[in-house]
């Protein structure tokens, strides 16, 4: 895949820190939030909605990282998580097969879009399954994202996929970033 579409950290958070993140969105959870996956596309993983201002305290170094890494790479207006926005806990289950097919990440906002998709796998047990796969001239299995504590970013619009968790359970945490919509 064309190195310049994602960017990933190894070891971005460890043990304790995922512990912690945890904590919070279980405790922080929203009611108000309604997830709307792509349209005709299978989704069976958990999702709760989580407040920006209630994980920034834990992510805020790493919302840097994903600004100098646009600035660096991309050059996109993106706009700063406002203490409103979402971000997402996902709780992939091998009990019912937990997966999300092909799909790409988009704005119905007239005003903005998705420049950027950030996940961070937040496991706090082995899982078997669960790979993230990207989609850039054939399917391709990002294996750093499946070590607990690893985060990629990588533009919106490129298709991807999460196959489906045959064991265990896979926590992950999914951020949108936002700019102005592409013309």
């Amino acid at each position: 895949m064309n190195p310049e579409q994602w960017w990933y950290w190894n070891d971005l958070f460890n043990k304790k820190q995922i512990k912690n993140l945890h904590k919070i969105c279980k405790k922080t959870k929203t009611s108000s939030f309604v997830d709307s996956p792509a349209e005709k596309v299978t989704k069976t993983s958990n999702v709760s909605g989580i407040y920006w201002k209630s994980v920034q305290p834990y992510l805020q170094d790493f919302h840097e990282r994903i600004k100098i890494t646009n600035t660096l790479q991309c050059g996109y207006n993106i706009y700063d998580l406002s203490d409103y926005d979402f971000v997402l806990f996902n709780k992939y289950d091998s009990k019912n097969k937990a997966q999300y097919e092909w799909h790409r990440d988009g704005s119905n906002s007239f005003v903005n879009d998705f420049k950027f998709t950030v996940l961070i796998n937040l496991s706090l047990e082995k899982y078997e399954g669960g790979h993230l796969h990207l989609f850039n001239q054939g399917p391709q299995h990002i294996k750093n994202l499946d070590k607990a504590g690893s985060a990629i970013i990588f533009k919106s619009s490129i298709n991807h996929k999460i196959t489906p968790v045959t064991k265990g359970i896979r926590h992950s945490m999914s951020l949108f970033i936002k700019g102005p919509r592409f013309i």
